[in-house]
Formats: C-alpha cells, sequence, structure tokens
C-alpha cells in the first residue's frame, strides 16, 4: 500500500540514531550548526559514519504532527547529491 506523503509524521531522530549506530556518527541541529530548528522548521544534519552527510528539513504542521513540506539532500561523494522532497520540479 502506497502511503500519501500528507499521512507521514515528522521525524523522530532519536529512534533514528538509536536504531542506526552502525551506520550514524551523529545527528546535528541546524544545517551544519547554522540555522537550528525553531518551531514547526526542523533542520537537522545526520553525518554517518562513511563520512558521507544528509540535511534534512522538515516543516511540520504543529497540531498533528504531520509534515507539511520535507526535503533530504544526501552528500554521497563530494559534490554528488541525493535529494527527495515532496514538491515537484523541473529538473
Amino acid at each position: 500500500m502506497k502511503r500519501k506523503s500528507d499521512d507521514l509524521h515528522g521525524t523522530n531522530f532519536v529512534f533514528l540514531k538509536r536504531a542506526f549506530p552502525d551506520l550514524i556518527d551523529s545527528i546535528e541541529d541546524g544545517f551544519f550548526g547554522d540555522e537550528p530548528s525553531k518551531g514547526p522548521f526542523v533542520r537537522k544534519t545526520i553525518k554517518f559514519l562513511d563520512g558521507t552527510y544528509m540535511t534534512v528539513f522538515e516543516l511540520i504542521e504543529t497540531r498533528t504532527g504531520k509534515k507539511k513540506k520535507y526535503q533530504y539532500d544526501w552528500e554521497y561523494q563530494r559534490g554528488k547529491l541525493w535529494k527527495w522532497q515532496n514538491e515537484p520540479h523541473d529538473q
């Protein structure tokens, strides 16, 4: 069964770190220490043990705890990105 993106709750980063200790080195607030999370805006940097990282942006509906918008950018090689988001784009 395919899940609609408006059914997704905000990420539980504490659970994520505990569930994948052999993959995740750290989860830090903000994008590399800048632009910290505030209110419904969640910004995190996930650093993996292999030296790669992922930046996370989620806009959370405070009443329901569900994601209104999200974007995940994973740098898997220097300068190479994989991007996931819930908004369409031309690229």
